[in-house]
């Protein structure tokens, strides 16, 4: 801006000059105003006078309408007239200049200024444009750069937090796999190791299904969906199945990973609601093996009507099948098996009351 000071006093300066100029021509017109005789002589001129000056020639009209007998006084009658209609014609117009110079000083002021400003607003203009070439080279295009690149950074995190995400999901539901297939870590102990890790098991099903949730959009998780939805159905068919077996053997750490596992999965309304029949199931299925154990014994041949109807039968019907020397030792047999059963329950119902003192 400090530039653009001397650019502004020589605009200025030159706006002064250009106004004194126009107060000199207008000084230099101010003539008398003509008197009535002068006027009388303006209208007595012939009317072609008064035509448009690239239709009328007025020296071809003096000179046709000379008489043939012009001499040297008449041509000095004709000069002082035309003299007096130039001064009377002058006069008029000074006077219409008079008549006007207020309002055309104004408006050449105005002009001057008019000038002034737009000198004024070119000189800004080309001064804003350097300055906006430099912001731009300087500061816009850089700007823009990092922006582009903070764009791509984080879409470059988006697609790395997508793809750690997605190999999560593949690891998790592999390992949930691979322990409800009976493949991971105290497998080779048989299947009582591998239930164990009921709980586990819950906890990586969660993980899965909340990815696959976060990952919906993506076509690897689209194919890994279906196989932890069946793993869901798996790992609480073995829960469930833990379950009924605590009721008739009872251990402590298999019926714990069983309740954790029910609780990280939202099932405990379920299970809980379950148990009356899974007890009574139970004592059933219990009772029904002593039985069918007694009756193979008591019949040294079995047919295969016998056979199925030792499968398959009712319990009074397996009953009636049995010898009577076996009676007492069924009946003793049974009543052990229930009181197993009973026994299941009391740990369980220890167990559980245990639980709770340690959660309050």
């Amino acid at each position: 801006m400090h530039a653009m000071a001397p650019a502004a006093a020589f605009v200025a300066a030159a706006a002064a000059a250009d106004a004194a100029a126009v107060e000199e021509a207008a000084a230099t017109c101010a003539l008398t105003v003509p008197s009535k005789a002068s006027l009388t002589v303006v209208d007595n001129l012939p009317k072609e006078f008064f035509t448009p000056m690239e239709e009328f020639d007025a020296v071809a009209h003096m000179l046709e309408n000379l008489p043939d007998n012009a001499n040297a006084p008449f041509l000095e009658a004709q000069h002082r007239q035309t003299q007096a209609v130039l001064e009377t014609v002058n006069s008029q117009l000074s006077a219409r200049v008079m008549r006007s110079y207020g309002a055309f000083v104004h408006g050449m002021a105005q002009v001057q200024q008019l000038k002034s400003d737009l000198v004024l607003t070119a000189i800004l203009c080309r001064s804003a444009r350097k300055h906006l070439g430099r912001v731009q080279a300087e500061m816009v295009e850089p700007g823009l750069a990092i922006l582009a690149k903070l764009r791509r950074k984080a879409a470059l995190e988006q697609q790395q937090k997508l793809v750690e995400g997605l190999r999560v999901l593949i690891k998790e539901a592999a390992e949930l796999r691979s322990l409800l297939d009976g493949d991971g870590v105290g497998a080779e102990n048989g299947d009582d190791a591998r239930v164990v890790d009921l709980a586990h098991g819950a906890n990586l099903l969660r993980r899965c299904e909340a990815r696959c949730r976060q990952l919906k959009h993506l076509n690897q998780a689209q194919r890994i969906s279906p196989s932890v939805a069946t793993a869901s159905d798996e790992l609480q068919a073995l829960m469930h199945a833990e379950l009924r077996r605590a009721c008739s053997q009872f251990e402590a750490d298999r019926f714990r990973s069983a309740v954790e596992c029910a609780l990280t999965l939202d099932r405990v309304d379920e299970i809980m609601s379950q148990v009356h029949n899974n007890f009574a199931e139970a004592i059933k299925e219990s009772t029904k093996e002593v039985l069918n154990n007694h009756v193979l014994m008591s019949l040294e041949q079995m047919t295969p009507q016998q056979e199925r109807a030792l499968d398959i039968g009712k319990y009074k019907d397996v009953c009636s099948m049995l010898r009577p020397d076996y009676f007492d030792s069924c009946l003793a047999h049974s009543f052990q098996a229930l009181l197993h059963v009973l026994l299941s329950h009391h740990k369980m119902l220890k167990w559980l009351l245990a639980a709770e003192a340690a959660a309050v």
